[in-house]
């Protein structure tokens, strides 16, 4: 798939390094109590949250580059994860590292479907200039 030109992509690429900020925030601070109720939930949170950040970004890039990004998100769940294990009250795991690369693959697998294309759609149905 060719790279989409989206009108306000200054705004979208803000957003996305707001996502990148919050799963490293999300990442690195004590997780607190009521997290733990959702601990079931963990491992669909990483997918989640690394899936959405492999989506996001696919948004304006060539099908060419998406190997780099996911390269990119990838390595970022594994640093994460090696992080944690000098934080307190953190524990670094491998299967967080497997759910968080999981949701980058299945992202940039999807990202060649109209689901690649959310952005484009938005800004040219919702945001469309009068």
């Amino acid at each position: 798939m060719n790279k989409i030109q989206l009108h306000y992509l200054k705004l979208w690429k803000g957003v996305g390094c707001l996502l990148v900020g919050i799963v490293v925030i999300l990442s690195v601070i004590s997780p607190s109590s009521n997290v733990e109720l959702f601990r079931i939930n963990d491992k669909i949170g990483h997918f989640l949250a690394y899936g959405t950040l492999m989506g996001w970004f696919a948004q304006w890039h060539d099908s060419k580059q998406y190997k780099y990004l996911a390269t990119i998100f990838i390595a970022q769940g594994i640093g994460l994860e090696i992080v944690q294990t000098f934080l307190p009250e953190r524990i670094g795991s491998f299967l967080d590292i497997a759910a968080n690369s999981l949701g980058v693959l299945i992202a940039w697998g999807l990202a060649n479907t109209f689901l690649g294309r959310i952005l484009f759609r938005f800004e040219n149905t919702i945001l469309r200039k009068p």
